[in-house]
């Protein structure tokens, strides 16, 4: 049951934390974890048509030379190395997790690796969101530029 699978991943965390040393303390591969992952699949199953494209609240801001974008989500490096790379400022600040929380924006590297934060249950937007996400910014923040 998932309370008794529970109750074996706290007494798992509890174990590992008094052995010492660096975390994590918790298993990936934990039964707790697996059906919470599984009960996350499903949920979004259920939830994905109803707002298939979400609205994504995205500020941009000058100050002097430098530019200060927000978004709400937990970006891998790839996204950011791109806006900045392509930012007509001398310095780009990106303000992740800002104005929400739409989890991890995976590229699609990750994707095809499985890597941390890169499953559907870990956000709800993929790869082509996130170039969107890109495309959406560089052109926010470089219209500061041209104003």
């Amino acid at each position: 049951s998932p309370r008794a699978a529970f109750s074996r991943f706290v007494a798992q965390i509890k174990a590992n934390e008094r052995k010492g040393g660096p975390g994590p303390y918790d298993s990936k591969l934990h039964d707790f974890v697996l059906i919470r992952n599984n009960e996350a699949v499903v949920k979004r199953y259920e939830t994905q048509n109803a707002a298939p494209d979400p609205v994504v609240e995205l500020h941009a801001l000058r100050l002097g030379g430098v530019a200060f974008a927000t978004n709400p989500f937990e970006l891998y490096l790839d996204y950011g190395q791109r806006i900045k790379a392509r930012s007509k400022a001398s310095q780009t600040f990106l303000i992740q997790l800002s104005c929400d929380s739409l989890g991890y924006l995976p590229t699609r590297r990750a994707v095809a690796g499985g890597g941390y934060g890169a499953l559907v249950i870990n956000g709800v937007v993929g790869p082509d969101g996130g170039d969107v996400l890109v495309e959406r910014t560089v052109k926010a923040v470089n219209r500061l530029w041209s104003e």
